[in-house]
């Protein structure tokens, strides 16, 4: 196991599981990383002459700006709801209950 996976679980990354939050939590990482790419190579096409040279400023320019898993797993677990459920349907729909459930709860206390 890397070291990078070791900090990843000791930091609670959900690797296999099958929650809604893990699920919205890799539609987020998948998210995130097609936007550096595209990035690294709309930059790269504009800073390259050749295919070899374009190659590599796109390598060294998604290399930074690619964060490493368990730095997505923290700005994912600060998230707010409305936000974490645009990456997973079922999380929409739990944010959406629960909200329903605190507006009622607040309905009765008043």
């Amino acid at each position: 196991m890397s070291w990078a996976e070791q900090k990843a679980k000791r930091m609670m990354v959900p690797w296999d599981e099958n929650t809604p939050d893990a699920k919205g939590f890799w539609e987020y990482v998948r998210s995130h990383y097609e936007r550096c790419i595209e990035t690294s190579w709309i930059i790269a096409k504009n800073h390259g002459d050749s295919r070899e040279e374009i190659w590599s400023i796109a390598n060294v320019i998604l290399d930074k700006l690619a964060s490493p898993l368990v730095y997505l797993w923290e700005a994912w677990t600060v998230l707010p709801p409305e936000q974490k459920a645009k990456y997973n349907p079922e999380l929409a729909k739990i944010h959406e209950e629960s909200v329903k459930m605190a507006e009622k709860a607040f309905e009765k206390s008043s």
